[in-house]
């Protein structure tokens, strides 16, 4: 089935960031997929909002500080180790919505499985998330693959919708400093 660009994620902010991307077509544990994915994002939002010393307003409490530098610590030392055991593949850039992920592919893909995506390389930690797929061959060995997401509880793609929306004001950011 083919899709064109316009119509692969219509809907919602689209953003173009470099992620590590595993398809599967084997079957996948919703349950056991709800989990792994809620603690995902709450492992990538202590991630990225973990504040720096000057965006905490220099707090006074050293004990905080402290206690602060310790969970760091141990964040980085629990990614490294999960790296270690689970190397990252390779990145590509890709469009990704809330709603599903645009992509290539060296071959053509059967219309349902799922995707291990690593959104963030300091967490070597992937979403399980299921497709189904629409595919158009862009020339002799390149496919480029629609993959809308499917069956996502409403407390997934709500903090997928929220990773996106940070992506998107990223990238708008950094478009500003790079024209000041």
């Amino acid at each position: 089935m083919n899709a064109t660009r316009d119509e692969c994620l219509s809907d919602g902010v689209v953003v173009t960031p470099g992620v590590g991307l595993l398809w599967h077509d084997d079957p996948l544990d919703p349950a056991a997929c709800y989990d792994h994915n809620l603690t995902t994002f709450l492992l990538l939002d202590s991630l990225l909002d973990a504040p720096t010393g000057s965006e905490s307003g220099e707090r006074d409490n050293e004990a905080f500080q402290a206690l602060e530098a310790k969970l760091d610590l141990l964040i980085q030392l629990v990614t490294r180790l999960l790296g270690q055991q689970q190397p990252l593949p390779p990145e590509q850039t890709v469009r990704l919505a809330a709603s599903g992920i645009e992509w290539q592919s060296p071959t053509p893909l059967p219309p349902l499985g799922w995707l291990e995506l690593f959104l963030e390389p300091r967490l070597p930690r992937a979403l399980k998330l299921p497709v189904e797929n629409r595919q158009d061959e862009l020339e002799p060995g390149v496919w480029r693959i629609c993959s809308r997401f499917a069956f996502l509880e409403e407390e997934i793609r709500a903090h997928l919708e929220k990773w996106v929306f940070r992506r998107h004001r990223r990238e708008i950011a950094h478009q500003r400093q790079g024209r000041s």
